[in-house]
């Protein structure tokens, strides 16, 4: 027991393994869910296969030298990345420690809680961008039916950072969701 009261949690991408971990941990702490552009960890929801082919090519990456090191993954927005992001992107990968880069892809990748989707006893948000190749919508439409009650909406002409690339569709669907749902 954690002594804490239960409250809603929100999550993207990697956040939506540690909250459906929280959960299985302790499911009374947990009042409601959105999950957004994640999964039940890679190995979860992208099978044994993909997760390993993701993890070989974090470790090519991290391989690189210095000067051409990219630690952002491919495939995170549908496009190019919108001009504004550009900086924070860059600071953000300035920042990056390959080390504690590889500890956590080798635990997302290693990572399998499909099995606490159909246990989610709590209302769940599920919200997706329609042209997400990190998670694809088919990982959406999977949560979507196992997770009892869940509600999936989809965010046109986005990719896997829906939360950045349609920031007001995506919080307006957070909001109206919390304020139900709390």
């Amino acid at each position: 027991m954690l002594g804490v009261a239960p409250a809603a949690a929100v999550g993207l991408s990697w956040g939506t393994t540690v909250i459906l971990e929280l959960y299985r941990r302790h499911p009374d702490v947990v009042r409601s869910m959105a999950l957004a552009d994640g999964y039940a960890g890679w190995r979860g929801s992208l099978g044994g296969e993909e997760a390993d082919a993701r993890l070989a090519g974090v470790r090519a990456a991290l391989a690189e030298p210095e000067e051409r090191f990219d630690p952002t993954l491919p495939g995170l927005f549908a496009g190019d990345p919108p001009a504004p992001f550009v900086p924070l992107l860059d600071a953000m990968a300035a920042d990056v420690r390959r080390s504690s880069m590889l500890t956590a892809l080798n635990a997302m990748a290693q990572a399998d809680l499909s099995d606490v989707l159909p246990t989610v006893q709590v209302p769940t948000q599920l919200i997706w961008g329609a042209l997400d190749v990190r998670s694809p919508l088919a990982v959406a439409r999977e949560f979507e039916r196992r997770i009892p009650g869940a509600v999936l909406t989809v965010i046109p002409n986005c990719g896997h950072v829906s939360n950045l690339e349609a920031s007001r569709s995506f919080n307006d669907v957070v909001r109206g969701f919390l304020q139900i749902q709390g």
